[in-house]
């Protein structure tokens, strides 16, 4: 139905969508030019002469009923009429046009939608052709779930060779009518494969004669035509046999058996319009009861008496009509109260109603409520008691909710969300700099001196992150160095914590108050412990020999106050004489700190209730005036000697663990030796989760030369913007609700050099905001730490949120492109939450985590595979456009961020079993879907190759030596390690080998039963017949709930990963069944979860610098002090880059990689050269 300022329903005419063929060569044919037949109507002159020519079963009930579709199933008949509204005057007059092309053809015919609104109707609209014009196009893609779909072979020029006779005749067709017809219609539509035909004659030829008839009986047969029928009927010279079969086919289908129909069409019933009943029989009941008094009537009565009064004073019936102002009923006057709308709106209103029926309330547009102006109110016969109108809060509650509405819909876009990303970080980066300037940049400080525990014992220095080093790691750190502990029982408790890192042992000495001096079996690192409980002169000798020994300490710990404080207790002159000594001994420290790092331990506070009765005079204010003076005299903050304030930190948030009152408890002892590790080797070791101590390395020969390439594109396109004289560009329209930019409607050649370098400016600027976030020293990193709720609460929002933007899709079938989106993207923000709150520690959440990455690969398999399968696209275009949308990304950020391929295991991982796939299926012979039909034999082909792949991995899983040996190889070694190590490699790839062939094999199932009709994807269909989808749906069901019980029963992540391999299948399955055999399901998705979806793979990789920080291992905290509010801005803002750099990368890959053989094969030489280059200076310099 197209609605273009009139009501006209189009239908097909009867007949396929050929156009009609010349008449046979020796035919008596009938005057083309005088007398036209409608288009894809044969005469019955041809209709004889084919059928003395051929006896064969299709043609001739082709030629003569029309080609008839297979269904599946009859399409179901939609009541109203589909109306496709044109509000666009050129648009409307170009599809008024080509409606009266085809009705002059006799290709459609008018139909009142009135008499029969029952139809199968779609939807028109125009295409831009390649010319200025527009092209009308009816939308038959709906139709396509109800046909039969069979195998079709294309006849080859030899095959149409070897029918051809010597001294046959050929003829010429104008298909031109078939071409428009067939682009507008889509394929013939017979009156069996379209909605129900009127019961009538057929459509009255030319050449028949109706001279024999009388006038009116000829003007009545003439007109007594349906649309289209069955068979061929000719009103005159048709047999008596076929009319009966006729007549008997329609009976068959229900239809009513008149026969006078034909001739009811010429005096069709009349609609009034004006209705029956009496209006003011209507006004009269609406003045007493059940409509009054509106105070004690019920909702039901007053919304009737209310919406039937706005319609008769409005006069705006259906949304299209346009309002032709308040109507003066004179009849309203006799009445005036009982009869005002105003009166009964503001009674609904009243009621609680109006928030919920905004339509009622408003009045139509939600930016400009309705307001009741006395004009109107007089005019609608209201007494001045209701010229204040509407209550106020109907109107402002209306008002905002649409405003709110139709602005969000106007500045929620991508491009206005960008900038104020972009505001974002720019004002973050400003505040953050300011905040370092004045508080100081020194992450030392932050990491000695500041804290907090979080759960599970985690500490967490303020703005950096510890690293907990191994024994390996430390002795690496502290080879050959020297480290010294100074002090009382407390210090020595330290010293034992230290070395157990050192040795990974439960190392205790026999004895505490005296010297120890401890040399690392395996190392050259000498530790020592100096026993100096008072700061006495044999502290002040010991001092000075260590000035004076030929091998000074690179590091000294030192404190004492608490054998003091017992020894004076806690007189006044103690403090004084303390004071004192560390004066006389801060010298010497000085000294000692031009060849090394010197520490003041800062004393920790005492639980003074489980001291001993000769410590009671330690007391925490004592400690206070003791850490006091040591401050003062060793001039702390100005001088060399750093305060070891972090064991004092930890203290007071574990008093109630001090078991002797006195010395710390062992986590609290632990913590305080390993942030001495991390201040001794943060610098040296530079570990990926130890961003204290540590400073921004220098800039590498391939940052430098990135930094140039963004800086010179971004003077270029400047130059280009500005400069140049450009034709102005409309830009994308926007989709505000899916906020993507929609796809021009025809296809656009590659980008020009203005967008190509403004593409590559905004990456810059997006590399720059990655080295700010994960390498320089401006932003803050906290450490992970898991807990339930900081998981499951999470996931609970994001799964409620995507279930509430749920919508059809554009198609049913298995697995479609919008449910794969949706299934992604799901699934990486359930990744970004796991990885976020580090619920890697929670057994059964990593194992679940485990299945969605196998998914991933899943997909891989089956995506690739159904493309190549159907597709039969081994082109190098397409190869290297995969690769390119896979690895820009990764292979920039290895630049940007100095970080080697495989660091980033997830996009290697994909990448190699992408080339691992397209070998296999585009090695000879080539086996694809339109080669398969005409074998079955190439089914087995296609099996046979997965089997080899399947032998091959196999064969690597089952040697490690020969799988390192494969990869450790130069140059696959530059892309494989880690480290100097495969084994991440290793584990990598065994952990999900069997997911992709998994995938493939998936995939080729599924087209093979699709293929063979066997699967129902129909909308509303369930996949299977009802006795296979319920034992299907409950095996689904009770296979994901066994699996969720196995994972939760591991012991180890060990034990789990050796059985992921061969179950991960399960869960897999189990969910593809669940989520598309219920057809209800399979014909929604969250488009949610299918925009995350579709960036996906920039979501993955962006989390390691811009979302988490150091390396995936910590969190990057843009607002500090509040969690939540950081956790919300860092999203918006990782979003958003995620979303820009995917478009970026699209604008990319169009120049980089051309369509155009020789020119792709000239930049992949060039891209191999300088690659090799890279790899032979980087295998150089690792060698030397």
């Amino acid at each position: 139905m197209i609605d273009l300022g009139r009501r006209l329903l189009v239908c097909p005419a009867r007949g396929n969508s050929l156009g009609n063929p010349p008449g046979p060569l020796g035919a008596v044919g009938v005057d083309s030019e005088t007398r036209r037949p409608a288009v894809g109507h044969f005469t019955p002159e041809q209709l004889r002469y084919w059928a003395a020519h051929t006896r064969d079963a299709w043609v001739l009930p082709t030629l003569s009923g029309g080609h008839r579709l297979q269904l599946r199933r009859r399409p179901p008949v939609s009541v109203p009429v589909r109306v496709t509204h044109i509000h666009d005057l050129a648009k409307a007059q170009t599809l008024q046009r080509e409606i009266g092309t085809l009705l002059d053809k006799g290709a459609i015919v008018p139909v009142d939608p009135l008499q029969d609104p029952g139809g199968f109707y779609s939807r028109y609209f125009l295409v831009p052709k390649k010319i200025v014009d527009l092209r009308p196009m009816l939308d038959l893609r709906g139709l396509n779930m109800f046909l039969k779909v069979f195998p079709f072979h294309m006849l080859r020029t030899t095959e149409v060779l070897r029918t051809i006779a010597r001294g046959e005749w050929f003829t010429s067709i104008d298909l031109k009518d078939a071409a428009d017809l067939s682009s507008q219609m889509g394929p013939g539509v017979t009156p069996r494969s379209r909605s129900p035909p009127a019961l009538g004659l057929a459509t009255t030829r030319p050449g028949i004669d109706f001279s024999m008839f009388e006038g009116a009986v000829g003007h009545t047969m003439c007109h007594a035509r349906a649309p289209s029928t069955r068979l061929l009927l000719d009103p005159v010279r048709c047999p008596v046999p076929d009319i009966l079969l006729f007549l008997q086919d329609l009976l068959d289908k229900g239809w009513s058996p008149s026969t006078q129909k034909g001739a009811r069409r010429l005096h069709p019933p009349r609609r009034h319009v004006v209705p029956s009943w009496d209006l003011d029989v209507v006004l009269k009941a609406l003045r007493s009861a059940p409509f009054e008094p509106l105070s004690e009537v019920s909702l039901k009565w007053l919304s009737m008496k209310t919406a039937f009064l706005l319609a008769m004073v409005s006069a705006k019936r259906v949304p299209s009509a346009t309002p032709v102002g308040p109507l003066k009923l004179t009849c309203f006057e006799s009445d005036s109260e009982h009869l005002c709308p105003v009166r009964s709106l503001t009674a609904y209103a009243v009621a609680g109603v109006c928030a919920g029926e905004e339509p009622l309330c408003t009045g139509g547009d939600a930016e400009s409520p309705p307001s009741v102006e006395p004009s109107d109110s007089a005019s609608w016969g209201c007494p001045k008691a209701y010229l204040p109108g509407l209550p106020a809060w109907c109107h402002r509650g209306a008002q905002t909710v649409g405003a709110a509405y139709s602005h969000g819909r106007q500045y929620c876009t991508t491009d206005k969300a960008k900038v104020i990303s972009l505001v974002l970080v720019s004002l973050l980066l400003v505040c953050h700099s300011a905040s370092r300037y004045y508080r100081g940049s020194d992450s030392c400080q932050w990491l000695l001196s500041t804290g907090r525990f979080l759960d599970n014992n985690v500490w967490q220095p303020d703005g950096c992150t510890m690293h907990s080093y191994s024994s390996t790691e430390a002795k690496a750190c502290l080879a050959g160095k020297q480290v010294a502990f100074i002090g009382d029982s407390r210090i020595w408790h330290l010293f034992i914590s230290f070395i157990r890192i050192l040795t990974a042992t439960k190392y205790t000495p026999a004895w505490r108050h005296v010297d120890i001096h401890y040399k690392i079996s395996d190392s050259t690192t000498q530790v020592n412990f100096l026993w100096n409980p008072k700061p006495n002169a044999d502290m002040k000798q010991r001092l000075a020999s260590l000035t004076q020994a030929p091998v000074k300490p690179d590091a000294i710990l030192i404190g004492v106050a608490a054998r003091v404080i017992e020894g004076t207790k806690g007189s006044a002159e103690g403090l004084r004489q303390y004071k004192d000594n560390l004066m006389s001994m801060a010298g010497a420290l000085e000294r000692l700190a031009q060849d090394g790092d010197i520490y003041w331990h800062i004393q920790e506070p005492v639980r003074w209730s489980a001291l001993k009765p000769f410590q009671k005079n330690i007391t925490n204010e004592q400690i206070d005036l003791y850490n006091k003076a040591a401050t003062e005299a060793l001039n702390i903050g100005s001088s060399r000697i750093k305060a070891f304030e972090v064991s004092r930190r930890a203290g007071l948030e574990s008093m109630a663990e001090i078991a002797d009152g006195l010395h710390m408890p062992p986590r609290v002892r632990d913590l305080g030796a390993m942030v001495f590790m991390n201040r001794l080797c943060n610098k040296l070791v530079r570990p990926i989760d130890g961003s204290c101590c540590q400073t921004t390395p220098p800039l590498t020969f391939l940052q430098k030369m990135a930094l140039c390439v963004f800086m010179g594109s971004a003077l270029l396109f400047l130059i280009l913007h500005f400069l140049i004289k450009r034709s102005h560009r409309r830009p994308p329209a926007t989709d505000v609700e899916s906020l993507e930019e929609k796809k021009p409607a025809t296809a656009a050649g590659p980008p020009g050099a203005e967008a190509v370098c403004g593409a590559l400016c905004r990456m810059g600027l997006i590399m720059v905001y990655f080295y700010l976030c994960d390498r320089a020293d401006v932003f803050q990193k906290e450490q992970k730490h898991y807990s339930h709720s900081a998981f499951f609460i999470p996931l609970i929002m994001v799964f409620v949120l995507g279930l509430f933007c749920s919508e059809s899709t554009k198609e049913n079938r298995l697995l479609n492109r919008e449910q794969t989106d949706e299934w992604k993207g799901w699934m990486q923000l359930v990744i970004l939450i796991y990885h976020v709150s580090g619920a890697s520690a929670f057994i059964p959440v990593y194992m679940h985590v485990r299945v969605l990455v196998a998914a991933y690969l899943f997909q891989t398999g089956y995506g690739h595979l159904s493309f190549f399968w159907l597709k039969a696209d081994f082109g190098l275009y397409r190869v290297c456009q995969v690769l390119f949308r896979l690895n820009f990304l990764v292979l920039l950020l290895c630049v940007v961020m100095d970080r080697p391929y495989q660091f980033y295991y997830f996009v290697p991982l994909v990448t190699f079993w992408f080339v691992l796939i397209y070998s296999t299926l585009a090695m000879w012979p080539q086996i694809v879907q339109k080669k398969a039909n005409n074998s079955v034999l190439w089914h087995l082909g296609i099996l046979l190759k997965l089997l080899g792949l399947l032998l091959l991995i196999c064969f690597f899983a089952s040697s490690q030596g020969l799988f390192e040996s494969t990869f450790t190889a130069w140059p696959l070694s530059a892309l494989f390690e880690l480290n100097g190590s495969i084994h991440e490699w290793w584990f990598r790839w065994k952990l999900d080998r069997f997911a992709v062939m998994e995938g493939m094999l998936f995939a080729f199932l599924y087209l093979l039963l699709q293929k063979k009709q066997v699967l129902m994807e129909g909308r509303g269909e369930t996949l299977f017949s009802a006795k296979v989808s319920i034992p299907l749906l409950l095996l689904s069901l009770l296979s994901f709930i066994t699996y969720s019980v196995w994972a939760s029963n591991c012991k180890s992540k060990a034990q789990c990963n050796e059985m992921h391999p061969y179950i991960s299948v399960v869960p897999i399955l189990a969910f593809i069944l669940i989520r598309n055999i219920p057809g209800s399901a399979r014909s929604m998705y969250s488009s949610f979860f299918a925009w995350f979806g579709k960036i996906s793979l920039e979501l993955f990789i962006c989390q390691y610098h811009i979302w988490l920080a150091a390396d995936t291992k910590g969190i990057l905290v843009l607002i500090p002090g509040n969690p939540s509010l950081n956790i919300l801005v860092s999203s918006f803002i990782f979003v958003c880059v995620a979303h820009e750099v995917s478009l970026i990368t699209n604008v990319l890959a169009q120049l980089l990689i051309p369509k155009d053989t020789v020119a792709l094969l000239k930049r992949l030489g060039a891209l191999g050269l300088l690659s090799l280059l890279l790899l032979v200076r980087g295998h150089t310099s690792s060698g030397a």
